[in-house]
């Protein structure tokens, strides 16, 4: 927050990821259920406003939270009771009531007639989400994986007009020419949708050596 010198309002997103392969650590013991890495979506919502509140107590606020990153641990049921009780319990709590960032996937599903939007929209679920943010990779920058990613974006602002971030694209490998082509392509992809906010991995705002972050600091 010392260092920020932007002219926009300072933000704290927060994207959950647990990051662990042990099952049997994935969640502390009084938020599971029956399954140890199945989250009660309730329980998943006090967890998370513990640590709003526990963040406030040190001046910060939480502005905006990614529930349930890549693993998609919770159905889209969970996901509507999870954001219901955390929006919830932080309005009586006096805190700012955090946007809710999804869907927050690996890579874009696309037109899956199962897939996390469709069913989020077919269920009605569509007003549990305020900003449409995704995982993008390099892979991802193909015809196809690009209509995937449309697809979503086009769902998402079908109902009402929402923000896109992108969320967690990344720039795998350095210095290589053609590895930089497909990670600025990948930005691209999301400034040809309308970017308004984007998180690199390994972006330091000073400093750094490697051709990445001089390109990075450039984009941004």
């Amino acid at each position: 927050k010392a260092a920020y010198s932007g002219s926009e309002p300072f933000m704290i997103f927060l994207g959950v990821k647990v990051l662990t392969s042990n099952k049997d650590e994935i969640f502390p013991d009084w938020v599971t259920t029956d399954k140890s890495n199945v989250a009660n979506p309730d329980k998943y919502a006090q967890l998370l406003v513990d640590f709003i509140t526990f963040m406030d107590k040190k001046g910060h606020t939480i502005n905006a939270i990614g529930l349930d990153k890549e693993s998609v641990r919770m159905g889209i049921d969970d996901f509507k009771i999870a954001v219901d009780s955390l929006r919830a319990r932080t309005k009586r709590l006096g805190f700012v009531v955090p946007k809710i960032v999804a869907p927050e996937l690996l890579d874009p599903q696309g037109d899956v007639p199962s897939g996390y939007m469709n069913t989020l929209y077919n269920k009605g679920f569509q007003d549990r989400f305020d900003i449409f943010g995704n995982h993008y990779y390099q892979r991802d920058h193909t015809e196809a994986g690009f209509a995937k990613l449309k697809y979503e974006f086009d769902l998402a602002q079908s109902d009402k007009a929402r923000s896109q971030w992108a969320t967690e694209p990344h720039w795998n490998g350095d210095p290589d020419v053609w590895v930089a082509e497909t990670a600025i392509g990948a930005m691209f992809d999301h400034t040809d949708l309308g970017l308004e906010a984007f998180m690199w991995w390994d972006y330091p705002i000073t400093g750094g050596v490697k051709p990445k972050q001089s390109i990075m600091r450039a984009y941004s």
